[in-house]
């Protein structure tokens, strides 16, 4: 009995410690994308927006939600906010949310409508 106890509690200890082997060495998880820069511009009654992130892991959705003094306007989807119209003297405030396979990174701008050419 004692000796079936002592291979019994062999074979236990045996499969806890593949266990944590397995646990020890699974990858830590990365973090969400990080937004490197985020940069809106106005001139000629339009808007745009460009966005550079890193550390991504797999596809990324890139979501902009558009304000307009601090009233919701619309939500699109692009790597990019492209030359949008806008009102000269209208604040124009964008949210973003990068989304990859590891989470969510939001991040915010804003910029005041001109009528003035581009620089």
């Amino acid at each position: 009995m004692i000796r079936s106890l002592k291979c019994a509690s062999r074979a236990v200890l045996s499969i806890i410690a593949v266990a944590l082997s397995f646990i020890a060495f699974t990858p830590s998880a990365s973090a969400a994308p990080t937004v490197d820069y985020l940069l809106c511009e106005s001139g000629g009654s339009k808007f745009m927006c460009t966005l550079s992130y890193s550390g991504a892991v797999g596809s990324v959705t890139v979501r902009w939600d558009v304000y307009a003094n601090n009233t919701y306007l619309y939500t699109t989807y692009a790597n990019n906010l492209s030359l949008r119209a806008c009102s000269p003297g209208t604040f124009y405030g964008v949210q973003v949310y990068l989304t990859d396979s590891t989470g969510t990174t939001h991040t915010s701008s804003g910029v005041g409508c001109s009528r003035d050419q581009w620089n």
